[in-house]
């Protein structure tokens, strides 16, 4: 017993120190490995730093002669060697003497890389380019020897180093079979007394299975589908996610090779990560790729290739990880078709001003597929009266003065014509703060725009007529001057009139009453009946301008408008005409109420009294009467209805006019024929109408309105 603890206890210190060595080994020869690597990659860096210096000092020479890189280009090559320097940068942290060479190179290079990222200038003369020239090309000469040397020294390192490699190589390769197999003579002396430890061994053997157990289990409820597969592409290994997503059973999924469940549209690109892999380029791949589960459904998952080589560096097989992103995929697909859908045009357009993205509507407005516009840049289709104002505003987005900004612009359609567009245009930073895109929406006012030009003309015209409006007013205002001035020469006439000539006539009446009297029976029967004409012919007169004087006074005089009740002023006509109503065996019929009505009482009362005063004199029937009332059709208008004389149809213009009579003298009870020309005066003061319809024998109807 003692002797197979002390040979168990012996083997398996051996087989400790094996171990130890081995990890030990394994430790130096990838360090070694390691430090090769970056040996070999600073050496490369080296180089290709001093070849791109060289392309800057050949650029530089250029830009003095001819035509020099853009600045897009110069930016990306700036771009390129500062990259490289932060990298060998990094690898040198673990060689001080290196990095301490390398950084009194630094300065050097970035005064090199900011000339050469400086726009040349046109106004240089060609000695000038001349002498840059020489001095750029003695500057990159400079770096020669040292970065030279440094590559010397990475070489030295390099192939020391893998002597170092392949002599612990050889080390481990002779020592552990050796330590192994003298251990392995020992388990084997151990092993004769192991029968008394079995209930130990099958202890540790459980132990053993429990911690595998427990290491599938970890990969078997991994939240990622994980598998492994040969460089051939056939699975030895998938967990239960793996599966599931894919549909299939592990049994079913290891006789398989990646090509059976990978979607033909995603084959090419995978085959072309798995080579790049293999051939060192990479050392691991991420990307979206369709898979086709079992039952022919495709989902979308996002993968990670990593290669496992062997310790002589070797493909060994494949690492996948995978996640299924089928859902992320379709929000983003649901958000890629409410983007399209949208009812304004939006577009996202990188910093330099090529488009990325642009929706339906917005290539339905400029009449661009969205592959043409991918090949444009903004400034391609904005018309050359806008772009000024474009630049600017994307100039103060970069520089974080504005948020955002809205204006109006005009694009280039694809057939060459303008549209006018309301757009506004945002800025989406990096997480750094650097500008990564553009957001643009763009909406066609093409429309608004000309009925907005089209109100602009409306307005000037309006203008231009309110000018002539005003000039006309003032025109107007000159001739109402007038017009009142006339006015009050023909009141004074007609006061003048009223007084001066009715003094003339009463002398003719008077002396002719004298006559009559002082010469009675001297005068034959023909002149007496003259003398006696005079008195009445001066009446008459007398009685004209009376009338005159009245209508005159009938347009001159303000109205006193109020709400009116008509029913009360016909009353107080009809009650004031009740004795010839009486005489003349008239009735007055008013078959409905009146309405009230925004008037001058006094004026209306004296339309009724002449309208009635009219159809009571011209009335030759035994039985008389007069209708009053109001028809609501449109407008209220009024009537006055007779079963008189009536008035023929050419003489219904006619008698609205002054002084106009249609029967003799004294016929009709007489009168001067100014009552209707009152009537209609009266009516057009309160901004009416006034018109007759007449059957000549039956009877006339007299209508107006009154505003």
């Amino acid at each position: 017993m003692r002797r197979t603890n002390v040979g168990m206890v012996l083997a398996l210190l051996i087989l400790i120190a094996i171990g130890a060595l081995s990890y030990a080994s394994i430790i130096r020869i990838s360090t070694a490995s390691l430090e090769r690597a970056q040996s070999g990659q600073t050496k490369l860096l080296l180089e290709q730093l001093l070849s791109e210096l060289k392309d800057v000092e050949a650029d530089q020479r250029g830009g003095s002669s001819g035509p020099s890189r853009s600045a897009a280009d110069r930016a990306r090559l700036v771009g390129k060697i500062k990259k490289w320097v932060a990298e060998i940068q990094r690898i040198l942290v673990n060689s001080p003497e290196q990095a301490r060479r390398f950084q009194t190179l630094e300065p050097r290079i970035d005064e090199l890389l900011l000339e050469f990222d400086q726009e040349p200038d046109p106004a240089r003369t060609a000695t000038d380019r001349l002498a840059a020239s020489r001095a750029g090309v003695a500057r990159v000469e400079e770096f020669r020897p040292p970065l030279e040397e440094m590559g010397r020294i990475e070489t030295l390192r390099l192939e020391e180093r893998a002597r170092t490699a392949k002599r612990m190589t050889l080390q481990a390769r002779l020592l552990v079979p050796a330590l192994t197999l003298f251990a392995s003579g020992l388990v084997g002396l151990a092993a004769l007394f192991m029968s008394r430890n079995a209930a130990r061994r099958r202890r540790a053997e459980q132990l053993l299975r429990q911690s595998e157990q427990r290491f599938r289990a970890t990969i078997g409820q991994a939240g990622l589908g994980i598998a492994q597969m040969t460089l051939a592409g056939q699975y030895f290994l998938a967990n239960p996610k793996f599966c599931d997503t894919l549909q299939y059973t592990p049994e079913e999924l290891l006789k398989m090779n990646f090509r059976e469940v990978t979607h033909p549209d995603s084959l090419n690109s995978n085959l072309a990560g798995l080579k790049r892999l293999q051939s060192g380029e990479i050392h691991y791949y991420s990307t979206e790729k369709q898979y086709v589960r079992k039952d022919g459904s495709s989902i979308w998952a996002n993968i990670t290739v990593s290669l496992v080589r062997n310790s002589d560096g070797a493909a060994d097989h494949f690492v996948v990880t995978m996640e299924d992103i089928s859902q992320r995929r379709l929000i983003e697909e649901r958000f890629r078709a409410t983007i399209d859908q949208a009812a304004i045009g939006i577009a996202q357009q990188t910093p330099d001003g090529h488009y990325l993205l642009t929706n339906r509507k917005f290539c339905d407005i400029l009449q661009y597929t969205p592959e043409e516009l991918q090949g444009k840049t903004f400034q391609d289709i904005t018309h050359p009266d806008s772009l000024i104002e474009n630049l600017v505003g994307l100039n103060q987005l970069r520089g974080c003065e504005i948020p955002s900004y809205t204006t109006e612009k005009q694009y280039l359609r694809k057939d060459g014509s303008a549209v006018w567009a309301n757009v506004t245009v945002s800025l989406v930073r990096k997480a750094s703060g650097a500008a990564d895109y553009f957001v643009v929406t763009a909406e066609d006012i093409s429309e608004r725009r000309r009925i907005r030009d089209e109100l602009v003309k409306s307005e000037e015209r309006l203008q231009d007529r309110t000018r002539e409006l005003l000039a006309s007013n003032m025109a107007i205002g000159d001739k109402n001057k007038a017009l009142e001035n006339s006015n009050r020469d023909l009141e004074d006439f007609a006061y003048i009139a009223s007084h001066d000539l009715k003094e003339p006539l009463r002398g003719i009446a008077n002396y002719a009453s004298f006559l009559l009297e002082d010469y009675q029976g001297k005068l034959d029967e023909e002149g007496e009946r003259k003398l006696r004409t005079l008195p009445r012919l001066a009446q008459h007169m007398e009685a004209l301008i009376d009338s005159l004087l009245y209508y005159s006074r009938v347009g001159k005089v303000d109205l006193a408008l109020q709400t009116t009740d008509l029913n009360t002023v016909v009353h107080s006509v009809t009650d004031s005409l009740q004795v010839s109503l009486q005489e003349t065996n008239t009735e007055v019929k008013v078959p409905q109420s009146l309405p009230e009505t925004f008037c001058d009482q006094v004026r209306v009362a004296e339309l009724f009294r002449n309208l009635i005063t009219n159809a009571i004199k011209y009335n030759d029937k035994s039985s008389r009467w007069i209708e009053i009332g109001c028809t609501k059709e449109q407008e209220k208008t009024f009537y006055v209805r007779d079963n008189g004389i009536g008035i023929r149809k050419e003489h219904q213009d006619s008698i609205f006019r002054i002084f106009k009579r249609l029967h003799g003298r004294d016929k009709f009870g007489g009168g001067t024929g100014l009552g209707l020309t009152v009537v209609k005066k009266i009516v057009e003061r309160h901004g009416g109408r006034v018109w007759v319809e007449s059957t000549y024998g039956q009877g006339s109807t007299f209508y107006f309105t009154l505003q």
